[in-house]
């Protein structure tokens, strides 16, 4: 029998080699030395095409299934028609169908770009955007394209190095709303409420504007200041505050209620030697946060540990197993499979986890990532997984930089992660298993549960107080 590892980068192999043959060209092409020409060139439509060229060439060479030049066209031009509510032209499959290379391809895109150019309405930079748009959701499912200040903002999001004045937000007739002003951050520290809403960013009202708008005239470097205007259905008079940029770091791992001096209180009410940690992601921060709260549950001589992932989403690879380790301690957690070839991943600092009894949370499925996390925390700790089958595809998913400051394409699909050791079904006492004709992973808890949310946590204290 074909090991699991083998097994999955066979059908990976396979079905690229089945696009490939399909469609005959390969998107493996060096893009030309022109691929920034400046606006000003007689047809509108080049530089376009040139960052659309860009773009393609790095879905090719980082995706997990490279596409090829014919349906990343077709997507391109399909994606434009759309975005005018113009209907595609029937002719175009057969049009990029007889294009033998990039050139010929260019023609194609140029003549079918000035087709809707020539329409009332025409917007370019909404054309260029729903162009690429569709070339991620056909090439690369679930990736999306992000400016270049939103790719920064981004990258500061994964390194919990966010800049701003730390508030939570949300849009609630017709005003942009403070939510939560974060402990520590500008606006707490400005005198900033729940509850709040933004009247004004350095003079300019924001009645009108959309929740993006408003966050975008809230950005600034580190250091800067903003003036900003603030209203609260409580009070008569708004308020104005003089607030500085800063970084603000966004807690990851919480505890049950957080204390003006930025610390947590563990200990569950009902059940305060049970420590609680939530984890809402897992960034560059998490392990370090996860840290702290740990030393804390050993000096405060906690019983019990409850550690809920239901709130985390997709995660770095690299942050991943630096939670490993953190939780785990030194051990083989996964191989990562990738089109060029396989590599083991291991933990290999010492483990922090309380030896406490403890309790994992987490909802049935999960990204690629957190699966490796929950997988290794089964095998290789006493902590006990709660919850139902736990189901997942392992793909895990990277942040791209583009060239020439085009942006970038955020959660790429580049890679299979398969938790270490893989065992089969007819083997393993807990049934874990991979299917590799499906590509799907599940795994079974230690205490099999159809609760949720409030229940679940009910039930994870009942069986830590009982132990």
């Amino acid at each position: 029998m074909i090991g699991i590892q083998s097994s999955l980068q066979l059908m990976i192999v396979r079905a690229c080699i089945g696009i490939i043959a399909a469609t005959g060209l390969c998107f493996t092409g060096v893009v030309s030395s022109t691929a920034c020409v400046d606006n000003s060139k007689a047809n509108n439509a080049e530089s376009e095409w040139n960052a659309l060229v860009q773009i393609g060439q790095k879905i090719s060479e980082e995706s997990l299934n490279p596409p090829v030049h014919q349906q990343l066209c077709l997507s391109a031009i399909r994606g434009m028609y759309q975005s005018n509510n113009t209907p595609i032209p029937r002719s175009l499959v057969n049009e990029l169908s007889a294009c033998s290379s990039l050139d010929g391809m260019k023609s194609v895109f140029m003549e079918h770009w000035d087709i809707l150019e020539a329409n009332d309405g025409f917007k370019k930079d909404k054309c260029l955007q729903s162009a690429v748009g569709a070339m991620l959701q056909d090439a690369a499912p679930g990736a999306r394209f992000v400016s270049h200040q939103e790719s920064r903002v981004q990258r500061q999001l994964r390194e919990n190095q966010y800049v701003g004045i730390g508030i939570q937000v949300a849009f609630k007739d017709g005003r942009v709303v403070i939510m939560d002003p974060f402990i520590g951050g500008a606006a707490q520290k400005a005198g900033a409420r729940i509850g709040d809403r933004i009247m004004t960013v350095d003079g300019k009202d924001t009645q009108g504007h959309g929740l993006g708008e408003v966050v975008d005239m809230l950005r600034g470097g580190k250091g800067t200041k903003t003036k900003v205007v603030l209203h609260n259905l409580e009070d008569d008079e708004p308020r104005e505050y003089t607030m500085t940029r800063d970084v603000v770091p966004i807690p990851t791992v919480r505890g049950v209620r957080q204390n003006k001096d930025e610390t947590w209180n563990i200990g569950l009410p009902g059940a305060p030697k049970i420590a609680y940690f939530d984890f809402s992601s897992i960034v560059g921060s998490t392990a370090a946060e996860f840290n702290q709260l740990a030393n804390q549950a050993k000096r405060e001589q906690m019983k019990g540990l409850i550690l809920d992932f239901r709130n985390v989403g997709a995660s770095d690879l690299h942050h991943a197993v630096m939670i490993c380790d953190a939780l785990v301690g030194k051990a083989q957690i996964a191989t990562v499979i990738e089109l060029n070839g396989t590599s083991k991943i291991r933990s290999r600092a010492e483990t922090t986890l309380p030896e406490l009894p403890t309790v994992v949370l987490y909802d049935p499925s999960v990204s690629g990532t957190l699966f490796m996390v929950l997988s290794a925390l089964k095998r290789h700790s006493p902590a006990k997984l709660m919850g139902s089958r736990l189901t997942s595809n392992g793909i895990c998913r990277r942040s791209v930089e583009l060239p020439d400051q085009l942006g970038a394409i955020e959660a790429l699909p580049y890679a299979v992660c398969v938790p270490w050791p893989t065992v089969s079904p007819a083997t393993a006492n807990d049934h874990s298993r991979v299917e590799p004709n499906s590509g799907s992973m599940q795994m079974e808890p230690d205490i099999n549960t159809q609760n949720t949310d409030k229940a679940l946590l009910e039930q994870a204290v009942k069986h830590l107080v009982h132990q």
